[in-house]
């Protein structure tokens, strides 16, 4: 309990210190406004163990289980490996103030201690989960996919259960809510359709918030071949839940309601209703004939992820909307002024807001080529 609470070193604040690399390239914009993340201003969990978690590692030491689908790595007291090992390694301290990590599930998702608030009487902490590579307190209710969801209440329940952690990233989101009405199906194949055809800022943030692997230069001709196939089996329950907090994008959002396309959220508009669907289940079935008002069959709904790219990279334009997309994420949508910069490999967006003489902006580096956001990086 010592260590776990004991406030970083100075030896781990300069390893912590010698992880961190300034990426910006020498003739970029802001080059120099790289900052390593100072450990020295971490605090670590000091809210008391909890005594069940306690007891296990008293009797185990670490050790791993399994239980039907779910699987526990724990961590063990001390080495590399430790909990405060493991705690400072992927700066949870940074990431996730308050929470403490005691397992992965076997496939990189942390188990961890949400100690932000006091234990309950038992002296248990709720148990939430985690990606190692994408730590954060965002849960569904702010963010598809979220950062972290809820496991259960407390350590015992969390072993207890049997169900894959990464499968409950949805939580209860895919269920209907209390006074819900809207008649949707648990699951269907979800379509992207009407969005105007020159608006790739919107198929940007869709494809974000569907988490998608469209090419970002084969954009364009996404937009061209509207109805767009973009989740197959997906959860109109789930998606009309995080719709809550993206109201712009709720005209664009269809499923498949057994050759129509009907809206995830209801109110959206309706054009589109009653239209025929082609499914890439049918290429095969020469009697099978698009429906009157479609304009027929596209090879790639098939698999949009195959579409040749439209260009060798993307306009400045294209860059500029991938850059506000992963700005508007931040909760940052005020940056009117974007300048931009281009490398072989990179090109550097630096988004600011005019009515600031200088810092609050974000320089945001992504790969010209594939749409990536590579990095964002705060500007003081």
């Amino acid at each position: 309990m010592t260590e776990v609470r004991r406030a970083p070193t100075e030896q781990e604040i300069t390893d912590v210190a010698a992880q961190q690399h300034n990426l910006l390239p020498p003739g970029g914009p802001a080059p120099a406004s790289h900052r390593p993340i100072d450990a020295s201003r971490w605090q670590l969990p000091e809210r008391p163990l909890p005594p069940r978690y306690l007891a296990l590692l008293a009797w185990s030491g670490g050790g791993a289980f399994g239980n039907g689908e779910r699987w526990l790595q724990l961590f063990p007291v001390d080495g590399p490996s430790g909990v405060r090992a493991m705690t400072l390694a992927y700066h949870l301290p940074e990431y996730m103030p308050g929470a403490l990590p005691f397992a992965f599930n076997g496939g990189g998702v942390f188990y961890l201690f949400d100690m932000r608030e006091p234990a309950n009487a038992d002296g248990e902490y709720p148990v939430v989960a985690a990606h190692a590579g994408n730590l954060g307190w965002a849960t569904h209710e702010e963010c598809y996919p979220p950062e972290c969801w809820p496991v259960a209440d407390d350590l015992a329940q969390a072993c207890r259960g049997r169900t894959d952690i990464e499968e409950l990233a949805d939580c209860d989101c895919h269920a209907p809510p209390t006074g819900f009405t809207p008649d949707l199906p648990e699951t269907a194949d979800i379509y992207v359709d009407q969005v105007p055809p020159d608006s790739v800022a919107t198929l940007l943030q869709l494809r974000k918030l569907l988490a998608v692997t469209w090419r970002i230069g084969a954009l364009r001709d996404l937009l061209a071949g509207q109805p767009i196939l973009a989740v197959q089996g997906g959860r109109p329950y789930a998606l009309h839940r995080v719709l809550e907090q993206s109201a712009e994008l709720r005209p664009y959002l269809f499923y498949d309601a057994d050759g129509r396309l009907e809206p995830v959220w209801p109110t959206a508009t309706r054009a589109s209703l009653h239209r025929g669907l082609w499914h890439s289940r049918t290429v095969s079935d020469e009697s099978a004939t698009p429906s009157p008002g479609y304009p027929g069959p596209r090879a790639d709904h098939a698999d949009t992820s195959s579409l040749p790219l439209r260009s060798p990279g993307m306009t400045d334009d294209e860059i500029i909307a991938a850059a506000r997309t992963a700005a508007a994420a931040r909760g940052r949508n005020s940056l009117a002024d974007a300048r931009i910069t281009r490398s072989q490999a990179e090109a550097e967006v630096l988004l600011s807001d005019p009515a600031y003489a200088r810092g609050g902006g974000l320089l945001v580096v992504i790969d010209p080529v594939t749409g990536t956001v590579l990095r964002v990086v705060p500007q003081l």
